[in-house]
């Protein structure tokens, strides 16, 4: 976990486009993709999948695509996603990936900023927005549109079903040039831009590289026990980095990609039908799952609900004790590590005397848990946001493994994860091979074990740098090493404990990434709210922290009411100040002012004082986030408690 990797040393040659040219000379007739149509299943071997990844390919020549040629990919998950990018990664094409609920702003800046001469559109609806501006971008190579039908478009495009059927043939013409293509493709080689931050602020487009991919790719199987034939149901947005470099790694091991959905009546379902190793997931879907079964036994009557509540309560105790005795918990000080020492009799003791009513919970209530993951479930891996405390303890103390995992687009995304055959709870796990961590303070001195800083990582994963944005690359990234902006410590072994965030960058449980600047700002359009702070870091949803204008209020109730209140106190505790507040929030933060579903504000607390310049203000006045969130973590948390 902690070897000195020599950065010097000759690179791995291994690339994404030599991954798809080894697809039919290694294991070529394995099931590489399964995936659902309107007409049924499509199952794909390896073969078959360089197939039309090589189809396509042609389909892009042919058109006068070549290497260094930008594309945006504006899709969700499906087959088509990943056919595109392959082919991209076999000509050399830089892909620009984003979600298909990108808004025209999101889209005009990005397609502007990244030069992107060619658009593939999932949906109408992409293709409405980026017709209207069209007239505001570069000249379109190539518009393809995936599924649907629209009438009268003004700009010309084709269906992907014609790219395909095109490309088909011309394969034959085409093959000699894709595979030498395939040879030129080099590790510094940037493959994809993936634009951060979206429509809550300047995206920045984060420079991945076939070096920085691929050594997540060749060094996450042995970490995570991944073997040829492994089942994986994808679920995740592939325009995601998490989602893109598991699907990488189950292709290069030659395992088997099962297309999903996660929404919790799908997933269940094919769990039940298709009997996966892995899911790869946010916190959010297990946390989804664990508040169904609650529902389920809370509607089943009062006794079982009782005997779950029991039966929880004794598996908890009894993985908490089992955990300490193998250590497989962090230790901060060489004194918590004797302290654990000392404590193994005991512990044994309990371990010992709680299993068989572990073993009685398991027969009456957690093996019909178990069930629902099918027969062939390995564990679950889970990224995008901090894994809740209870939900790891659960799933993991029933039987049903959760490696939880950390990175950054930035990285690749992933810097650290828990190990399959011996995983350290309540850390995020073994730095992946070639990996270097340290804990630094706010002056970049290197903290030691157990103490509070800012997470650093070296390593082969690390981004070349934000795109046209050589300032912001330069804060972020100095003398090799890439400062993330998250807080953490380490323990007397090297695993890490992420405590919060240095960053202003909220992520949310579905692992959505929010800027709360402009949220806020927005807020503070109200000439009834003084100062606002957005909170929810690995939250379903977003709360807010508001210092009310008591100048403002009381001219309103003064007017309306003949009130006048003399402390925030006071105002806050009116029941119309709430009212007015709730009013604002639901006005100002709406998708008419252009904000998503996740940016939406979920509950919010009314601040008795307002913020001090040196206390939770700077000199000059912007908010200490850290001192916020500290001074008021209890009020925060009441926020989501309900």
């Amino acid at each position: 976990m902690r070897t000195k990797f020599d950065y010097s040393s000759t690179k791995n040659t291994f690339t994404l486009a030599q991954m798809v040219g080894d697809f039919k000379t290694r294991e070529p007739d394995l099931p590489a993709i399964k995936y659902k149509t309107d007409n049924g299943e499509l199952l794909l071997s390896y073969k078959q999948l360089q197939r039309r990844i090589y189809a396509l390919a042609s389909y892009f020549v042919s058109i006068g695509l070549k290497r260094g040629d930008k594309l945006a990919l504006l899709s969700d998950n499906r087959l088509e996603w990943l056919l595109v990018d392959l082919a991209c990664q076999v000509l050399g094409i830089i892909d620009v990936p984003r979600g298909a609920n990108i808004s025209e702003d999101e889209m005009k800046y990005i397609l502007n900023h990244a030069e992107v001469t060619a658009t593939i559109c999932e949906t109408p609806g992409v293709l409405r927005r980026l017709i209207n501006i069209s007239n505001q971008i570069l000249p379109q190579k190539i518009v393809v549109l995936i599924e649907g039908e629209i009438e009268e478009a003004e700009i010309p495009f084709v269906y992907f079903s014609e790219a395909n059927e095109k490309g088909l043939l011309l394969l034959s013409n085409y093959e000699n040039q894709i595979e030498e293509s395939i040879k030129e493709s080099k590790p510094e080689d940037v493959v994809t831009i993936i634009y951060t931050s979206g429509t809550t602020g300047i995206p920045k487009g984060v420079m991945l590289t076939n070096g920085s991919i691929c050594s997540n790719v060749t060094g996450m199987p042995e970490m995570a026990q991944i073997v040829a034939k492994d089942k994986f149901l994808a679920i995740l947005p592939a325009w995601h980095a998490f989602e893109r470099t598991v699907e990488y790694t189950v292709l290069n091991v030659r395992g088997f990609i099962i297309y999903s959905k996660p929404i919790p009546s799908i997933l269940l379902r094919d769990l039940s039908i298709e009997n996966p190793q892995y899911v790869v997931s946010v916190p959010r879907v297990w946390e989804g799952i664990y508040d169904g079964l609650l529902r389920t036994l809370k509607n089943s009557g009062k006794v079982k609900y009782q005997l779950f509540l029991f039966f929880q309560s004794v598996a908890r105790f009894w993985f908490k004790k089992k955990i300490a005795i193998h250590e497989q918990i962090p230790f901060f000080s060489k004194d918590e590590y004797f302290k654990n020492l000392v404590m193994i009799p005991w512990n044994f003791l309990c371990y010992l005397f709680c299993y068989p009513l572990f073993l009685l919970g398991t027969a009456l209530i957690f093996s019909k848990v178990k069930a629902k993951l099918g027969t062939g479930f390995k564990c679950g891996i889970s990224g995008g946001g901090a894994l809740p405390k209870h939900i790891d303890e659960f799933f993991n103390a029933i039987g049903i493994k959760l490696l939880e995992g950390y990175g950054l687009t930035e990285t690749s995304p992933v810097v650290c994860v828990r190990r399959y055959l011996k995983p350290t709870i309540y850390t995020i796990g073994d730095w992946v091979p070639k990996t270097e961590i340290e804990i630094r303070d706010e002056n970049g001195n290197k903290l030691g074990y157990g103490k509070k800083g800012i997470i650093h990582i070296k390593g082969p994963q690390l981004m070349k740098g934000y795109y046209k944005m050589e300032e912001q690359t330069n804060k972020v990234l100095k003398d090799g090493w890439f400062n993330t902006g998250d807080i953490g410590r380490m323990d007397i072994r090297g695993y890490v404990q992420i405590t919060g965030r240095a960053k202003d960058t909220i992520v949310l449980l579905g692992g959505e990434n929010i800027e709360p600047e402009p949220i806020e700002k927005k807020l503070m359009e109200s000439q009834y709210i003084k100062t606002a702070v957005v909170v929810g870091q690995d939250k379903r949803m977003l709360g807010v922290l508001i210092v009310p204008d008591l100048e403002n209020f009381n001219m309103l109730f003064k007017e309306r009411e003949g009130m006048k209140f003399e402390t925030l106190k006071d105002l806050i505790e009116y029941e119309n100040t709430k009212i007015i507040i709730q009013k604002e929030i639901q006005r100002l933060i709406s998708y008419s002012n252009g904000f998503k579903r996740y940016e939406l504000i979920g509950a919010f607390y009314l601040l008795p004082n307002e913020f001090v310049t040196g206390i939770e203000l700077t000199e000059t006045l912007k908010v200490r986030r850290n001192v916020v969130y500290e001074k008021y973590s209890k009020e925060i948390e009441s926020l989501f408690a309900k």
